[in-house]
């Protein structure tokens, strides 16, 4: 794309669906995620088959970022002319996580007709962190053994977290495996994070939808989120306390429930 070689993981086969990242990490997040409400749904009765597609956006994981990239609004045309290499002109499911639920928001003004289904995982609405409505971080659920047995490395987790245990360190760790980002990408795209167009995401997605967001999460919040429910009339909004802005972490439950049945939604849907 552009001369950017973009690194995808493929899973399955089937109506595509893609599953994008949030800022700093990179597939292997989504893929640990979601792979396992995948897997459980592929052993059931009349299920749809899907053919999940992760890339590494530019500047994370295996994917370079060149020197001219340095907005958002470009990292969009990169994801649309991705998804054309990808997946031609078919009809498509899009899956996004904080920042990349940003870009999921960006792609439905761009090809809402082609979506059947759109879920908006702890979604950033708005780049920029003044503008947003937050609530003040809030601890939940503290154990000091699990807080003594983060490393020095690990005190994003220790100052982010609603949910410190050990099983929440744990998932943090996984972050340990991968590839850290380009930071003077991030650099690059600092100036100019919000798409241009922030204020026009109004794009109607008729088909079924579902926005995560967490009680507590104080990097993104929650009520932003709400915004988006006017252009999403088949949308399920859900609010979880106990949750952060590592919602799928905190709450693993609830998170896979909800997208199990978001995706039953999906497929009712694409039956009609």
């Amino acid at each position: 794309m552009r001369g950017i070689p973009i690194h995808y993981d493929e899973r399955g086969e089937g109506r595509p669906v893609l599953i994008l990242h949030g800022l700093t990490l990179e597939h292997r997040i989504m893929t640990n995620r979601c792979e396992p409400i995948f897997g459980a749904r592929a052993g059931r009765i009349n299920r749809m088959a899907w053919r999940r597609i992760y890339p590494d956006m530019p500047g994370h994981g295996a994917t370079p970022a060149p020197d001219w990239l340095a907005s958002q609004d470009e990292m969009l045309e990169i994801l649309v002319e991705f998804i054309v290499a990808v997946a031609g002109d078919e009809r498509l499911v899009v899956i996004g996580h904080s920042w990349g639920a940003y870009l999921a928001s960006g792609l439905a003004n761009r090809i809402a007709e082609r979506i059947d289904g759109l879920m908006l995982i702890i979604p950033m609405v708005r780049a920029e962190r003044s503008r947003r409505d937050l609530p003040p971080h809030t601890i939940i659920v503290n154990d000091p053994s699990a807080v003594a047995a983060a490393r020095p490395d690990e005190q994003m987790w220790v100052e982010l977290s609603v949910v410190r245990t050990h099983d929440t360190l744990a998932r943090y760790r996984e972050r340990d495996a991968m590839t850290p980002p380009d930071d003077a990408f991030l650099e690059r795209l600092e100036p100019r994070y919000a798409f241009s167009f922030e204020g026009e995401l109004r794009a109607r997605i008729d088909a079924p939808a579902l926005v995560l967001t967490g009680r507590q999460d104080s990097i993104v919040g929650y009520r932003d989120a709400w915004s988006r429910l006017e252009h999403l009339p088949r949308a399920t909004f859900a609010v979880l306390d106990r949750a952060g802005h590592a919602l799928e972490s905190e709450q693993p439950g609830l998170f896979a429930a909800l997208t199990d049945e978001w995706l039953d939604r999906v497929e009712e849907w694409i039956g009609r």
